[in-house]
């Protein structure tokens, strides 16, 4: 393998080709160098000689996430399910964004920077004329876009999905009307519903829905969607703001499965958990996960004539962290208002203080604030603490059950970050086509960053290695052209530890 270092000395650096040799004698590798000429701290030369061409692009997260498409099989369905030329454009945009978000006006500059037109054989000049077309022909393919999902979609087993709302100012989007989010965006909206496979933790379809569509209306119609895909058996993991009888009957009648979460300000919350506390220590019920003791109480309610079951979780150590932040708040609110000259507005509380001062009584005594606390409503709340209720068709072992839901923290995460993506391009987008070209190369993006937080996960990395900093460490990863070839710039010991931790080999020294 022959690679490029920069070696310094004094003040000065100087670049060198290393390259290894294999002694047949001693039986064991050795290293040649050649010295290349003065360069700067990035290795560019400053002197280059007339056979030299000194070239340098970033390679190392490009080829990161070029070997994730490959591995998950996601290049291939890309290739077979739109063709081999617009399915490795589209791989090429998403490994774009993935690293580089930002507008698609800029991605012939990033393009250009980049190693990725030599490494998947696509065009540089990738101007905002061609991204214009490219992603409305993409986004008017309907029958490619349904091929797609069909080869990610995993047949079978437990579906995590969410929706948003896209807010949008372009009067052509054939979607877009006014929805829940007016209030705050002051434009219409179109809804956006992602489908995730719990079983592979990765996205496998997504759809633009009109603005208007009830919470409702948009969960019959993503199941009616993903069952078009050919999905049998398969259980919908939502979190509480899908919960209402509609949701469930409509679920129960077509025979789908459900894992819901219970709001908690609902009665039948409330009484659950009241049920729960009194019998919630039950050994045959209580194990260890994630380090931290569970417990659960399973009892059953009728749902729209249907019997179902119900799980109240408790979780020990998150329950005695939740206490103690529940106590700090109405210890600091008392210390902020106690004593203070009174005034009925309190317009200098923050939105969370607010919500917590329900908990405590304010009186006037004298001009001034005396704070008493409410008992019911703060014993109330602490009897919530570190506790949730699930409505579940699913028969398995209660931990399963709470192990299943508990995907959705993880997956949340991933779907906020491509609304966070979304939300400024598609409010500028024109036209339908462009829109749905935009939402799918962001969700394929989606799938390549989820892939690499999975990897992360399943190796106990994920506290002391998150994106940004693996896409920063690969980022330093160069390619140098010099006299006919691209050479490698060094890989240090933490690049090689990423890529051994990620299963993705070692990229070659010449290319």
């Amino acid at each position: 393998m022959t690679y490029t270092i920069v070696q310094k000395k004094g003040d000065k650096n100087y670049l060198c080709e290393v390259t290894g040799v294999w002694d047949p004698v001693k039986k064991n590798s050795k290293q040649t160098r050649k010295y290349l000429g003065r360069c700067d701290e990035h290795g560019k030369l400053l002197f280059p000689s007339k056979n030299i061409i000194a070239r340098s692009c970033t390679f190392g997260s490009y080829y990161l996430f070029l070997r994730l498409a490959e591995q998950t099989g996601l290049l291939n369905s890309l290739r077979n399910s739109f063709g081999g030329e617009r399915g490795t454009t589209i791989a090429a945009l998403a490994i774009l964004r993935t690293i580089s978000p930002g507008s698609f006006n800029g991605v012939a500059d990033r393009m250009d920077e980049s190693f990725l037109p030599e490494l998947l054989s696509v065009e540089r000049d990738m101007d905002s004329s061609f991204i214009t077309r490219f992603l409305q022909d993409i986004g008017c393919d309907v029958d490619s876009r349904t091929y797609l999902f069909m080869a990610l979609a995993s047949g079978s087993g437990a579906v995590i999905f969410d929706t948003t709302p896209l807010p949008t100012s372009s009067e052509e989007l054939e979607f877009a009307e006014y929805g829940r989010s007016y209030r705050r965006t002051h434009v219409k909206q179109t809804n956006l519903g992602v489908a995730f496979s719990s079983e592979k933790g990765l996205p496998f379809m997504y759809k633009l829905y009109p603005g208007s569509l009830s919470d409702v209306s948009l969960v019959k119609n993503m199941a009616a969607d993903v069952r078009d895909l050919g999905m049998e058996d398969v259980e919908y993991v939502l979190d509480r703001g899908f919960f209402s009888e509609p949701n469930l009957k409509g679920l129960l009648d077509s025979g789908d499965g459900f894992t819901i979460a219970v709001p908690a300000r609902l009665d039948i919350f409330k009484e659950c958990l009241s049920e729960a506390v009194k019998q919630i220590d039950n050994p045959e019920r209580t194990g260890i996960l994630e380090g931290s003791v569970v417990r659960c109480r399973e009892t059953c309610r009728n749902f729209a004539g249907y019997p179902v079951r119900m799980l109240v979780f408790q979780d020990d150590k998150r329950r005695q962290a939740e206490i103690h932040s529940l106590y700090s708040a109405i210890d600091g609110l008392e210390m902020k208002l106690s004593g203070r000259p009174w005034n009925k507005r309190m317009n200098d509380l923050s939105d969370t203080e607010v919500q917590d001062i329900s908990m405590l009584e304010l009186v006037e005594e004298n001009g001034r604030t005396v704070v008493k606390r409410r008992r019911n409503s703060i014993s109330a709340r602490e009897n919530r603490c570190g506790r949730f209720a699930v409505v579940t068709t699913s028969g398995l072992p209660w931990k399963d059950v709470l192990i299943r839901y508990r995907k959705r923290n993880d997956i949340e995460y991933q779907f906020s970050q491509l609304k966070s993506d979304l939300e400024g391009g598609v409010t500028n987008l024109s036209d339908m086509g462009s829109a749905q070209g935009a939402v799918l190369t962001e969700f394929v993006s989606l799938i390549l960053r989820t892939e690499l937080i999975n990897r992360l996960r399943r190796k106990d990395l994920i506290n002391s290695l998150h994106v940004p900093k693996v896409i920063g460490v690969m980022n330093k990863l160069k390619i140098s052209f010099m006299g006919s070839e691209w050479r490698l710039n060094e890989i240090t010991k933490e690049m090689r530890d990423i890529f051994s931790s990620l299963d993705v080999p070692l990229p070659a020294g010449g290319y």
